[in-house]
């Protein structure tokens, strides 16, 4: 696969050193915040959650709809398709890099929080919450006067970023999976939004066209 044999580059490996160095740092409290927070993204529990409020409340269940579908497209094109296409394997298992990551070394050389699946790139959880946060800012472009979702998207917004950051600091990931993670959960977030709002236009368009036939 494309990425199985660049496990390690000096780009990656200095700033997984260095965010583990800090992570190390940091007071027993912070941790296990830092722990319990990146653990919202596993299995995308804190999305699921928020689009399922969503759905049961009529006035935000358009909102609640593409947070499903987002989550959808993440499932299907991050987890079963960019994963396993590239296949790169996560820093915990690099023998020559896990030395090096004094987090690891402190906790037996074992990342802290929940141990995830081998395949790293892209980081599902950066993608999960950057692909909702950013078709939910595309359907408030499309829809200002909806005020109420500016504060979701303050704090999707927040979280993404902190969720990327978690993922670096726990040593889940290399630098490179959240910045993917990042730039493909933003495209993908705005073919969402368009496939969302243009989709039923499309379908009653073959409908029109079948009724012709």
């Amino acid at each position: 696969m494309i990425l199985t044999h660049i496990r390690s580059n000096p780009f990656d490996n200095n700033i997984a050193i260095w965010f583990s160095e800090l992570f190390e740092s940091f007071p027993s409290a912070l941790k296990e915040f830092i722990i319990v927070f990146s653990a919202l993204g596993d299995l995308g529990i804190f999305l699921i959650l928020l689009s399922i409020i969503f759905l049961i409340i009529p006035n935000t269940r358009k909102v609640g709809i593409l947070l499903a579908v987002s989550l959808m497209t993440s499932l299907l094109l991050n987890n079963l398709l960019l994963k396993n296409i590239f296949a790169r394997t996560r820093p915990f298992y690099d023998e020559d890099l896990i030395p090096l990551l004094p987090s690891l070394v402190a906790n037996g050389g074992k990342p802290y929080g929940i141990i995830p699946g081998e395949k790293s790139f892209p980081s599902g959880h950066t993608f999960s919450f950057f692909i909702c946060l950013t078709s939910t800012i595309c359907f408030y472009i499309h829809n200002k006067e909806e005020k109420w979702l500016k504060g979701i998207i303050i704090l999707l917004s927040i979280m993404s970023i902190l969720m990327g950051l978690s993922r670096l600091l726990l040593s889940h990931h290399y630098a490179t999976d959240v910045i993917a993670g990042v730039l493909f959960g933003a495209l993908f977030g705005i073919m969402d939004f368009y496939l969302y709002k243009y989709f039923p236009n499309f379908v009653a368009f073959l409908k029109s066209k079948f009724k012709k036939a």
